[in-house]
């Protein structure tokens, strides 16, 4: 199995250099960036969770798609249990976001539309969602299963397991991956028109530009602009398609309270007001993707992927 010398793991990653420094240098920094971020979470300092698992997300797919330079067997449970561990930190940072997103829309209507208790229901049904979700989140991270996880990437970026792949140069394995992150996004894309589930289409066309945004970050120590500019249009993408699904998850919900809310004899006008106002969101966001992804998706962003 290879293995770098320790002047080629304190080496700075380059195209014609070994590809597992490029997949190295990602593993050492989110590996540091999550001890980081599960401080802050412990100490509540404000947007941790949602860093810890951008953290985690960094990690799974750079395994994921670079998994040519590593030992399958060693990675794919430790990639099982990232999944799990952003699963667990996103239940809270969701609610945090919609209750957060539904207040915001309140706030903006005047005061002789919102009819009923509107603001108290939200906040009651969301603290005791998040409160529960915070402590499951607090109990992961105490738990031996996560324990074993951090162990386990301690000793990926201690000793990484290596195979022929990692000696190559790394725009000759490195790239081509990355070509295939971009058509399965692009295949995304030009499936949402037809979908009969367009909510989920496009959800699954932000995963992919998630996907991208992340791998083609790591690269940015190896190719510097070209790469920044690449992981800068998936980012755009990956941004203005989560809010379209925060628009779903709202809409969602919205329709639940208003539910909650005629039951216990409560009007549920603004609740309606609201959900209203979600759909033409959801529909100026499509609009508003059809110009990004125009822009996002010209050839010349994509040009170094061929070097």
């Amino acid at each position: 199995m290879p293995h770098h010398d320790q002047g080629d793991q304190d080496g700075s990653p380059s195209p014609d250099g070994p590809a597992g420094r490029v997949l190295h240098r990602l593993l050492v920094e989110q590996r540091a960036e999550l001890d980081r971020r599960e401080d802050g979470i412990r100490g509540g300092v404000p947007d941790s969770v949602h860093k810890a698992r951008v953290a985690t997300r960094r990690l799974r797919s750079a395994l994921g798609v670079y998994r040519p330079l590593v030992d399958r067997d060693v990675t794919d449970r430790i990639r099982r249990e990232l999944r799990w561990l952003a699963r667990t930190l996103g239940d809270a940072r969701d609610l945090e976001v919609v209750h957060e997103r539904l207040r915001g829309l309140l706030d903006e209507e005047p005061p002789s539309l919102v009819v009923g208790p509107v603001a108290a229901r939200i906040d009651a049904t969301y603290a005791g969602r998040q409160q529960e979700a915070d402590a499951h989140v607090q109990r992961a991270l105490d738990s031996p299963r996560h324990q074993e996880l951090l162990a386990a990437l301690d000793d990926l970026v201690t000793a990484p397991p290596w195979i022929d792949a990692a000696e190559t140069p790394a725009r000759e394995v490195l790239l081509p991956r990355v070509r295939r992150e971009w058509k399965a996004l692009d295949r995304c894309v030009r499936a949402i028109p037809g979908a009969a589930d367009q909510d989920r289409a496009v959800h699954d066309a932000r995963k992919a530009a998630k996907s991208l945004r992340y791998v083609v970050e790591a690269l940015v120590p190896a190719w510097g602009a070209d790469a920044e500019r690449l992981a800068g249009a998936a980012k755009e993408i990956s941004s203005l398609l989560g809010e379209r699904q925060d628009t779903v998850v709202a809409r969602r919900d919205l329709a639940a309270l208003a539910r909650e809310a005629s039951a216990a004899g409560e009007s549920a006008f603004t609740y309606g007001r609201l959900h209203a106002r979600e759909e033409a969101d959801a529909a100026r966001l499509d609009r508003d993707f059809e110009g990004l992804w125009a822009t996002s998706s010209r050839k010349r962003l994509r040009a170094w992927l061929r070097s």
